[in-house]
């Protein structure tokens, strides 16, 4: 039976192991696949803790009955990392990312999987703050990555960007503009200066040129960034009025005080006119924004441009 099974419809997978269990027994090849079908399609259909539950008792058996080193123990491993790290529980996968990257030591170390076992263990370790773990993790990954016959430019910028955000959380952020500039260059020339990820990696560039002092630069970038994605979502996106709120921060770095808190009350405006404060996203940037208008100086400044 294929590991790798299209349909999530959980009612189904759940009556096809109490088959298998008929059929096979608890313990039987087949049976161990249905169950990792089944909680593939909890984790899919948002029922994280229990796809958890489903992948614990799972690897558990499938590491007793067919050895640790099985395709089907180590893809358990690997979900039920995916899914604690899903759930919050990020601490909580570190050992289980711990155990994927250790069974890619055989694999050629250029292969695919190499570098996505690099990055999940180097994000664990960054998200539960331990970013000087994730450094030497992202470096490898971005070496596999370039080191891949035929390899996918967006995902050598993707590790590029990875490894620039690990380089600013252990204050470095000069190692990280070179990084990104670069990889801005490529982003722009292959994917276009509207593709997703090249507005990451801007404004990612953004924020480290502000950190590293060079606030003109990060302004400019900022402009950029929140022009293209206004062009393609419109003034009252989530993602604009966070990114109006980014300009603003750039802004208030260089001085300009007017032109933040101009840009700072259109975060406000535009959310209460579009009625999309419930948005999380939305909320989360005009709670910012009310914070920073506080802090801002009393006398306005035109707006420049």
């Amino acid at each position: 039976m294929s590991v790798e099974r299209v349909p999530w419809d959980v009612v189904e997978h759940a009556r096809h192991v109490e088959e298998c269990v008929r059929l096979y027994g608890s313990e039987h090849p087949d049976t161990l696949t249905a169950r990792h079908h089944l909680a593939r399609a909890y984790e899919t259909v948002g029922e994280t803790g229990r796809a958890i539950e489903q992948y614990t008792s799972l690897l558990a058996d499938a590491d007793r009955v067919l050895g640790r080193e099985h395709p089907l123990s180590a893809l358990s491993c690997s979900r039920l990392a995916r899914a604690r790290a899903c759930a919050g529980d990020v601490a909580g996968a570190v050992p289980f990312y711990e155990r994927a990257l250790a069974a890619t030591q055989g694999l050629p170390e250029d292969d695919p999987d190499v570098a996505a076992s690099l990055t999940n263990l180097a994000a664990a370790y960054q998200g539960c703050g331990q970013a000087v773990q994730a450094v030497p993790l992202f470096e490898r990954a971005l070496a596999v990555r370039r080191r891949a016959r035929g390899h996918d430019t967006s995902m050598v910028l993707a590790a590029a960007n990875n490894l620039a955000l690990a380089y600013t959380a252990v204050g470095e952020p000069t190692r990280a503009l070179p990084l990104l500039e670069e990889a801005l260059a490529t982003a722009e020339a292959v994917l276009g200066s509207r593709d997703l990820l090249t507005l990451r990696i801007r404004i990612n560039l953004a924020s480290s040129h502000r950190t590293c002092g060079d606030v003109q630069r990060a302004v400019a970038l900022s402009e950029q960034t929140l022009a293209d994605v206004e062009h393609e979502r419109g003034p009252a996106h989530p993602d604009v009025l966070a990114l109006r709120h980014h300009l603003a921060q750039a802004c208030h770095a260089a001085g300009q005080t007017g032109r933040a808190r101009v840009l700072l009350e259109q975060v406000l405006d535009e959310a209460d006119r579009s009625g999309a404060g419930s948005d999380p996203a939305v909320r989360s940037a005009v709670e910012a924004a009310c914070a920073q208008l506080d802090s801002l100086p009393d006398e306005p400044v035109s707006m420049a441009g």
